[in-house]
């Protein structure tokens, strides 16, 4: 499990907020629309910096990954998509979010 001492360029309050943001699309893009999700249970997940974006990924499932950026959430699968080409369509999606 990653915290903030093993990840210092990760600023405390840009790692919570980064989960709230998670939280809220796992649950808006869930199929049961009774799941609920606390951001703290999100702190199993493995977490690093890329670029402007934190990247998570659950421990336990190693073909998806999820780009969080200023409440923008970008789910992919690592061995579908290269880090830089989820960079490149998380960054459209961001720029195409009003």
């Amino acid at each position: 499990m990653n915290d903030t001492s093993e990840n210092p360029e990760i600023p405390a309050g840009q790692l919570e907020a980064a989960r709230s943001s998670l939280a809220a699309w796992l649950v808006a893009n869930s199929a049961d629309p009774n799941r609920t999700i606390d951001p703290a249970a999100l702190a199993e997940y493995e977490y690093k910096a890329l670029e402007e974006w934190l990247m998570f990924w659950p421990a336990s499932f190693a073909n998806r990954a999820y780009l969080v950026s200023g409440g923008t959430v970008y789910s992919f699968a690592p061995s579908r998509e290269s880090d830089s080409t989820a960079l490149e369509k998380a960054r459209a999606l961001a720029g195409g979010q009003s």
